[in-house]
C-alpha cells in the first residue's frame, strides 16, 4: 500500500497513480464526494494525462441507498465490467470506500482509496464492514490485501463538516483500549485472519502513540476543521484517523468498543438523530473502559476527551434516551454473538454484563455532562 497525504494531491498526484495501476478507472462516490473531485480538478487532470475513466454515483438504488451491501457491490461491479474498467477508485466516506474494496476484491482489480472525509480508517484497512440492504450490520469481510494506494487531499478534508473529523477521532481513539485488550488477552489480531497471528508489542505502542497524538492535537484539529483550515494539527489528526488507526487495529486487533457498535446497529431505526460509525464506536469505547473496570482517572479521561471533541457518551446523546431494557438486551445479544471481537477481552463477557455496562456508561456520561459541556463544532 502506498499512502499519499497533503493539500493538492487530488490534481497533483492521483493521475500518475491511476496510470501505474490500470488504463481505465472506475470512479464512484456520493454526490458531494464527486463534486469535491470536480472542484479540485481531478477529472480535468485525468483528461490532461489522457487517463480514461467511468464515473458512477454511489447509492443510487432507492431500496438500499448508500449502503455497503452485496446488492450495491453487485450493481457497481456490473457497471465496471460493462465499461472495461481495470482499476477501482472508491471516493467519499467509510461506506463508499468499503464498497470499493468489496468491488475490487470481487473483480480482482487494483483499488485506490480516496477519502473526502477523515471519518474512519477504512481507506487503509483490508476489510469491509458489510451490512444488509436493510442497514443492519452483517459481517466484517476480510481480504488478502490492502488498497493499492490511498490518496488523502487535506484541502478536501478541511472542507468537509467538522463532525466527520470528530467521527474519525472517535473511531481512532478506541484503538488504544482495544489493541491493549487484545495484547493482554493474547488473542489474534485482525489482519491475520484466517491464519493465527498474535498482537505484537509494536501494534500496542502504535496505538498508544495514536492516543497521545489525538489528545495533543484533537481539539485544535477540530477548530481547524470548523474554519476549513489546513493546519499542522489537522494534518496530524487526519494521519492518525486514516493511517495510524488502520495500522494499529489490523496489527493489534479490535475488542469490545467495535462489538458495542455492531450491537447498536440493531437499534439504528430508533436513533434520532442518525449517528455515524465513529460516534457509536466512541460510545462503545466508554462502555469498554467501564466493562474492563479501568481506573477511575482513565475512565474520566476518556469521557472528558470525548465531550471536548463533541462525541456522544450517553444514551440520550446517541438518540436512545428512551431505550428499554429489552432494547439494550437486543444490543447486548448482538454485541456478544459468536465471532464478535468483544470475546477478545480478558474476561468472559455476557449479554447481562454488557447491559449493565451500558447503563453505567449512561450514568457516568450524564455526570460528566454536568461538569464539561459537550463541544459543538457546527
Amino acid at each position: 500500500m502506498r499512502y499519499y497525504q497533503g493539500p493538492g494531491t487530488t490534481q497533483g498526484t492521483t493521475p500518475e497513480i491511476v496510470s501505474t495501476l490500470g488504463e481505465r478507472a472506475f470512479i464512484f462516490g456520493g454526490p458531494s464526494a464527486l463534486k469535491a473531485l470536480e472542484k479540485h480538478r481531478l477529472f480535468e487532470a485525468l483528461e490532461e494525462k489522457r487517463v480514461n475513466y467511468t464515473v458512477e454515483e454511489f447509492g443510487k438504488n432507492q431500496v438500499w441507498g448508500n449502503e455497503c451491501c452485496d446488492e450495491e457491490v453487485g450493481r457497481l461491479a456490473e457497471i465496471a465490467t460493462n465499461n472495461d474498467c481495470d482499476v477501482v477508485i472508491g471516493v467519499g466516506g467509510g461506506k463508499a470506500i468499503d464498497t470499493g474494496k468489496a468491488v475490487s476484491n470481487r473483480m480482482r482489480l487494483p483499488m485506490i482509496s480516496f477519502p473526502t472525509t477523515a471519518s474512519t480508517d477504512a481507506p487503509t484497512s483490508s476489510l469491509s464492514v458489510m451490512y444488509t440492504a436493510e442497514h443492519q450490520f452483517k459481517e466484517y469481510r476480510f481480504y488478502d490485501r490492502s488498497p493499492d494506494a490511498v490518496v488523502v487531499d487535506t484541502r478536501i478534508i478541511s472542507e468537509a463538516p467538522a463532525r466527520y473529523l470528530a467521527c474519525g477521532i472517535g473511531d481512532a481513539f478506541s484503538k488504544r483500549f482495544e489493541v491493549e485488550a487484545c495484547y493482554r488477552s493474547g488473542h489474534n489480531n485482525q489482519i491475520a485472519k484466517p491464519l493465527g497471528g498474535f498482537s505484537p508489542l509494536t501494534s500496542m505502542n502504535l496505538a498508544f502513540f495514536l492516543h497521545d497524538l489525538l489528545k495533543m492535537w484533537g481539539r485544535e484539529a477540530m477548530l481547524s476543521a470548523k474554519h476549513n483550515v489546513v493546519s499542522a494539527a489537522l494534518e496530524a489528526v487526519v494521519e492518525g484517523n486514516v493511517l495510524l488507526s488502520g495500522l494499529a487495529f489490523e496489527s493489534g486487533g479490535l475488542a469490545a468498543a467495535h462489538s458495542i457498535y455492531d450491537g447498536l446497529s440493531a437499534l439504528e431505526e430508533k436513533m434520532q438523530p442518525h449517528q455515524y460509525h465513529g460516534e457509536l464506536v466512541h460510545f462503545g469505547t466508554c462502555v469498554q473502559v467501564v466493562l474492563d473496570d479501568q481506573p477511575r482517572d482513565v475512565v474520566y479521561d476518556v469521557f472528558r476527551f470525548g465531550h471536548e471533541i463533541g462525541l456522544p457518551e450517553t444514551l440520550g446523546e446517541i438518540g436512545l434516551a428512551d431505550a428499554t431494557d429489552e432494547d439494550l438486551w437486543r444490543v447486548a445479544e448482538k454485541a456478544t454473538a459468536e465471532g464478535e471481537t468483544i470475546h477478545k477481552m480478558s474476561m468472559k463477557v455476557t449479554p447481562e454484563k454488557v447491559v449493565h455496562a451500558i447503563r453505567a456508561t449512561d450514568k457516568i456520561g450524564q455526570k460528566i455532562s454536568k461538569e464539561i459541556t459537550r463541544a459543538s463544532y457546527d
